[in-house]
């Protein structure tokens, strides 16, 4: 193989279009090397006194590189006026000294020609290098890098690694007429990381452009142009033209970190300045340009000139992801003791961290126990959730409890409440480390917090409760205890940070009126602050009284997160107390017609643990009209007349093993609503919209009549049991063009003839044949510990909503779900089911009043556990019975009084 050779194609056709862009003074010409007994054409490049040629090489022997050039001198090197000649070499390394093939005359490698033509200072390899390493200082450890591959989340719903999407829009094959990659992410999701690694692995790679990686915060206040972004690598005359022209014939890749930190603060107007700029200056299909930022600045890009990607972390059953999070536990368990002590809110007074990192055993435990629990505990998947639970287990082991992991279980004895706050507070404390120096004093963790806690009042409020609120400008003076006009660079420091905070949408609004209103990126930070603020002394907080913020809280919009979760599972002794003057107060709400307090009330009951409920003696009379409860998951519940609703919003909920008995349901939107081996009592559903979908159900004397649903059938229902009752539908369920039947029976029983209960001229169906419903006395029944069986694992798998018989396999369920519904007379107890179903690995190992299956990583999610999974699935669909299968039927049967 020849040594010597022209460069790659792709790379003298950027050269060309470089030499386009600066035709003024570049005039088009090659050099003629002769070599191996042939001519090479090495594409060069002329700038007054100084010219670069270019060419590869098969090998890294800069010597005999040399060697060869002196051999075979082109006549070139001799034009008159030339002082200066650089061979750019695309095949030797970077970052080495030049080789000085003769007086004048040096050899460079590929990256270090172009950085000399652009006019980069020298230095520039190990200016670069400084950037790098500064933004990944803290995933050096074991003397490299621990990079972990992130996901790319693409608009057609797939999620390749962010590199291999890199690599392809920004090396010499790449470009696209969207012309800029924008990597969104929210803080925490590893941005800087991904632009800061490219560079590091791309800097003297062959055949590619010269990465060049900017960190947006690092550039000088006052207007932004494209001198001031040259002038941050050191360009200055007219060498930011010659950049110009290299970016945009695509020779060099740029690598801006940070549009929403640009010159270091938080401002939409410079930021739409930064973009415009790009846009206007090198925006060509042939550019190679990264940008990362926030979903707010996503906003202000043309979707038709950028390719944008979100960022994601590693499946949580992948390998990738458990390397992130040694690597996280590595980098924040060392450091916790410290960043302990800067925390809000934090009970660890009574530990003593000490300074001992933990050893290599104790960080494995951490790694496992995390990999186990994130899928329940991690509800963000960001940096913070896994930061939060690495510091939690490191407290649990310095404290002397039981061990994280136990053999194939795991201790979850954590509560969300613990997980989501500190999780916050660790944002708080990465938020103070990055504000302007003027202020951080001030932008301790504990006023973020407080002032986040406010602005979560803020973001709950309903209109009327908002306007007693004061603006997001006046609490933060308030908090932050800054006079705005002495103060004047501290305040507006801090409210440039507050509102591109980690843990909240980046505001455009501006700092113009002090209206601005925050938006959580998160549901679940923004429902701990809500509870945050039920539980501590907030009173003037904002100015307002503590009456106002405790109605903010019950009257809390979308907060069934608040209510549903986190209040229940508060420690026992603040749990008990809490729930009773909750639902005391929530009932009085809804029965003065708030349906924001009804909603907050029934979220609260449905996430109540079982002994607690017992606590809860308020009740609202029934539910009040508009009340909200879509998505509302309700599991072994007993329901009556008081659940009675009117206009109310149901939809995508799901009732599990319930009792509802005496409800009436009238003009309710059940759209998607299912209910999985529930019994109805003379329960009425009138003029409700659906399609509605009930699932080994029970019905005594129910009704239906008329539903509505934008496509047919409005009502579904599958292995049911109907004793008396009655449907039926007088009005078109359905727009008047659709064509089938209002409703379908799969599987379905009735004690009556079907003419008895089904009627109306809009049913769709022959009421006299009726397919999927047959009579109670033509049943072919199977034995009742079959029966009672499907029975017990139908909570663990409940249909896929809209499916006919379609199931999904749960990794956990309440106890009070076991033995709920109609089971076959005789059947065993609800303690001799669980023990049942704890004889083949199901297991009460993980948070309390649950039962985990097999295959849930807190029971180990092992092979045997999927087998079962898979068994137990085949025996409801089918009926085969494996051997474990048979163990559980010979249980039930030595259990039963059949």
């Amino acid at each position: 193989m020849p040594l010597l050779k022209s460069p790659p194609d792709l790379l003298t056709q950027a050269l060309n279009r470089f030499r386009e862009e600066r035709v003024a003074r570049v005039p088009k010409e090659e050099t003629c090397l002769r070599h191996n007994g042939s001519t090479l054409n090495l594409p060069q490049i002329t700038d007054g006194p100084r010219r670069t040629i270019f060419l590869s090489s098969s090998g890294t022997d800069v010597d005999r590189i040399r060697d060869e050039i002196r051999a075979n001198r082109p006549p070139s090197f001799d034009d008159p006026g030339l002082l200066e000649i650089t061979l750019a070499i695309d095949g030797i390394p970077v970052g080495e000294g030049p080789v000085v093939v003769e007086r004048g005359i040096r050899a460079v490698s590929l990256h270090e020609g172009i950085a000399q033509m652009i006019g980069l200072p020298n230095g520039w390899v190990e200016s670069q290098k400084r950037l790098i390493e500064q933004a990944l200082r803290l995933l050096y450890l074991g003397g490299q890098y621990q990079v972990v591959p992130l996901r790319a989340s693409l608009d057609e719903g797939d999620e390749p690694d962010v590199r291999d999407i890199m690599g392809l829009h920004l090396g010499l094959a790449g470009g696209s007429p969207r012309r800029l990659l924008y990597l969104r992410a929210e803080a925490g999701k590893g941005k800087s990381t991904i632009l800061a690694d490219f560079a590091r692995c791309n800097i003297g790679r062959e055949s590619s452009p010269l990465p060049l990686y900017i960190p947006l915060r690092e550039l000088q206040r006052g207007g932004i142009s494209w001198e001031s972004l040259a002038a941050s690598l050191g360009l200055a005359g007219s060498a930011p033209d010659a950049f110009r022209c290299a970016a945009r014939a695509g020779l060099v890749a740029l690598l801006l970190d940070g549009l929403d930190e640009v010159a270091g603060r938080y401002d939409p107007n410079v930021v739409s300045e930064v973009i415009q700029l790009l846009q206007k200056t090198i925006a060509t299909p042939h550019a190679r340009i990264a940008l990362s930022g926030r979903t707010t600045e996503a906003f202000l890009l043309d979707k038709e000139k950028s390719l944008q990607i979100g960022l994601e972390l590693p499946d949580v059953e992948s390998r990738d992801f458990k390397r992130y999070a040694e690597t996280v536990t590595n980098i924040i368990v060392p450091e916790w003791p410290r960043i302990a002590s800067r925390l809000p809110d934090a009970s660890y007074d009574s530990l003593t961290l000490g300074d001992e990192p933990p050893s290599e055993s104790e960080r494995n435990a951490i790694v496992t126990w995390i990999q186990r629990v994130f899928s329940e505990f991690g509800k963000d998947r960001s940096l913070f959730f896994v930061q939060s639970l690495a510091c939690l287990a490191r407290t649990h082991q310095l404290s002397g409890n039981r061990p994280l992991v136990i053999n194939s279980n795991v201790n979850t004895d954590v509560s969300i409440y613990d997980i989501c706050l500190l999780a916050a507070s660790l944002a708080c404390c990465r938020e103070q480390d990055k504000i302007e120096a003027i202020a951080r004093d001030k932008f301790d963790a504990s006023r973020q917090l407080k002032l986040l806690t406010y602005f979560a009042l803020l973001a709950s409020a309903d209109a009327n409760l908002s306007l007693r609120l004061s603006r997001p400008n006046a609490a933060a003076q308030s908090v932050f205890d800054i006079d705005p006009v002495n103060e004047n660079e501290e305040f507006t420091a801090v409210l440039r940070q507050m509102q591109k905070h980690a843990l909240l949408f980046a505001s455009r609004d501006g700092l113009t009126t002090g209206d601005w209103k925050p938006a959580f990126l998160s549901d679940w930070i923004r429902s701990v602050l809500l509870v945050r603020a039920w539980q501590s002394e907030t009173d003037g907080l904002g100015g307002a009284s503590r009456e106002t913020l405790e109605r903010v809280v019950l009257q809390a919009r979308r907060a069934g997160l608040a209510f549903g979760s986190i209040f229940p599972d508060l420690p026992i002794e603040e749990r008990t107390a809490t729930l009773a003057e909750l639902s005391v107060k929530l009932a009085s709400a809804a029965n003065e017609g708030s349906p924001e307090a009804c909603a907050n009330y029934w979220h609260l009951i449905v996430g109540a643990k079982d002994q607690d409920r017992s606590t809860v003696q308020a009740r609202p009379a029934n539910i009040v009209d508009l009340t909200d409860l879509s998505e509302l998951e309700v599991e072994g519940l007993q329901l009556d007349e008081h659940f009675s609703a009117n206009l109310a919003f149901f939809v995508a909920s799901k009732f599990t093993s319930c009792s509802i008995a005496g409800a009436t349901f009238s003009s309710c939107d059940f759209s998607g609503a299912i209910f999985s081996g529930c019994t109805l009592t003379n329960v009425c559903f009138a003029h409700c919209d659906g399609p509605l979908f009930f699932v080994d159900c029970d019905f005594f004397g129910c009704s239906f009549e008329d539903l509505r649903t934008s496509h047919l059938p409005a009502v579904l229902f599958v292995n049911c049991t109907f004793n008396g009752g009655k449907i039926s539908q007088n009005s078109h369920p359905s727009s008047p063009s659709a064509y089938g039947s209002a409703i379908e029976f799969y599987d379905c029983i009735t004690t009556s003839s079907p003419a008895e209960f089904l009627c109306g001229e809009w049913l769709g169906i022959d009421v006299n044949q009726v397919d999927g419903l047959i009579h109670a006395e033509d049943r072919t029944r199977g034995s009742p510990a079959e029966e009672c069986l499907r029975r017990l694992l139908r909570p663990f798998f409940p249909s896929r909503v809209g499916s006919r018989g379609e199931i999904q396999a749960r990794r956990y369920i309440r106890l009070s779900a076991i033995g709920r519904g109609v089971f076959p007379n005789g059947s065993p107890d609800s303690s001799r089911l669980q023990e049942a179903l704890l004889s083949v690995g199901f297991t009460p190992g993980g948070r309390s009043d649950h039962l985990y299956a097999p295959w849930s990583g807190v029971a180990g999610a092992s092979e045997a556990g999927f087998a079962l999974r898979n068994e137990m699935i085949a025996f409801i669909r089918t009926g085969k019975r494996s051997p474990k299968i048979d163990s559980l039927l010979q249980r039930i049967d030595r259990d039963s009084e059949w």
